[in-house]
């Protein structure tokens, strides 16, 4: 699928993106740029354990780890002074990312098929249902990456309803009211097996209450055993305010886990 030499390429392409990056000290923009950085990287570990537990081949292998490594590669666009930046012409991350991919010299000396797997899965991967109409690699390669991606978003919230880190408090960066409130539609939609829709996320909590619903949308069995040996849930439901809808959420989340574990 894809050669080591070409993944050599494309990391090279990353860590010059990435030593272009100028924040100043200790400032919120250099804390976000090294929780996106980490995030990349997680994603990457993610990924290729996924990728081990289905027996993917080095070339494949390969391919998944370029599309973890530049799924998010447009969050540096504010802070990166690479000539690739400027040239980009898309608004949202993931378009933009896509389109930085294809001004790529690495990207630019693939197979027709292969630049369109890299580009489809990195418009895809944040949106929030599948394509209806893709072809099989591209949809094989995008569950691979949403899962990865998935579960360490999960992470980065546990570890902020852990540790409380108040200089990159997300409830502003997703500007989200820190209210402990949560809105009926929220639990409404998870009780009946649903993601809920951002447009009706208003608090952090809400917002907390949709990443659990996450699970319904998983595919791998070794996604649900990192779920489960990590604790993730189990951490985002702790820092949740307890009342019947929570507990209930928690049980179906739980038992919904412990079916595709066994």
């Amino acid at each position: 699928m894809i050669s080591q030499k070409t993944l050599e390429q494309f990391r090279e392409e990353y860590n010059q993106i990435l030593s272009s990056v100028e924040t100043t000290g200790f400032t919120q923009q250099q804390q976000t740029f090294e929780q996106w950085k980490t995030h990349n990287e997680k994603v990457v570990e993610n990924i290729l354990l996924l990728g081990q537990s289905l027996d993917m081949e080095d070339g494949e292998m390969r391919m998944a780890e370029i599309l973890a490594l530049f799924h998010d590669i447009a969050r540096f666009r504010d802070v990166s002074t690479s000539p690739y930046y400027p040239k980009l012409t898309e608004t949202g991350h993931a378009e933009a990312g896509a389109e930085l991919l294809s001004l790529l010299p690495p990207f630019k000396g693939l197979e027709a098929a292969k630049q369109e797997i890299l580009q489809k899965v990195t418009i895809f991967h944040n949106k929030p249902e599948l394509p209806k109409k893709e072809n099989e690699l591209v949809l094989y390669y995008l569950k691979l990456l949403r899962d990865a991606d998935k579960l360490d978003a999960l992470r980065m919230t546990a570890e902020f309803l852990t540790f409380r880190d108040v200089r990159l408090d997300p409830a502003d960066t997703l500007h989200l009211s820190k209210s402990p409130a949560i809105s009926d539609n929220i639990c409404k939609a998870i009780i009946n097996d649903m993601v809920p829709k951002k447009e009706e996320i208003v608090t952090y909590n809400d917002y907390v209450l949709m990443q659990l619903s996450w699970v319904f949308e998983l595919t791998y069995r070794k996604t649900y055993l990192m779920l489960n040996q990590r604790q993730y849930i189990k951490r985002l439901y702790d820092a949740l305010p307890k009342n019947d809808n929570i507990i209930d959420i928690y049980r179906k989340i739980r038992i919904h886990i412990e079916n595709q574990l066994f």
